[in-house]
């Protein structure tokens, strides 16, 4: 009797984790942020950069099925970069030249960076945002 009592606790306290990851999972993949802007203005062109500024999420060039160019960020990628540097940039200042000569672009840009250029006075066209992220286009 035991026994069941406590399989059948068991049980329920894993049911529980896994509908609580459901609850975390935008926090945790970019599959949800892509899909939307997706569903919303159709796929990303593939010949058009996508920087990831501030922030590197591993699961968005999966999801996006292309390179992503980080953005001052270096962390886990610091050894890639060291050996590669031409394929990220270092500083905003960098990314905002680039970004202005260009005629599309999208990034994907973390809130606080976010709010930082908007604060300079950087104009690009909201497309998306979740919690932590939000997705940008030019035009």
């Amino acid at each position: 009797m035991s026994l069941g009592a406590l399989s059948l606790a068991a049980f329920l306290c894993w049911d529980r984790v896994i509908a609580g990851v459901d609850t975390l999972a935008p926090s945790l993949s970019a599959v949800p942020l892509v899909q939307t802007v997706e569903a919303l203005n159709g796929p990303f062109a593939v010949d058009t950069p996508f920087y990831s500024v501030g922030v590197y999420d591993q699961t968005i060039p999966f999801y996006l099925k292309r390179t992503v160019i980080p953005v001052k960020y270096a962390k886990e990628l610091a050894n890639g970069l060291a050996s590669e540097p031409h394929l990220g940039i270092a500083n905003v200042a960098e990314f905002r030249a680039r970004w202005d000569k260009l005629p599309r672009a999208y990034a994907v840009v973390s809130l606080p960076t976010y709010r930082e250029l908007v604060d300079d006075g950087w104009t690009a066209r909201e497309v998306q945002r979740d919690a932590e992220r939000v997705v940008l286009a030019k035009p």
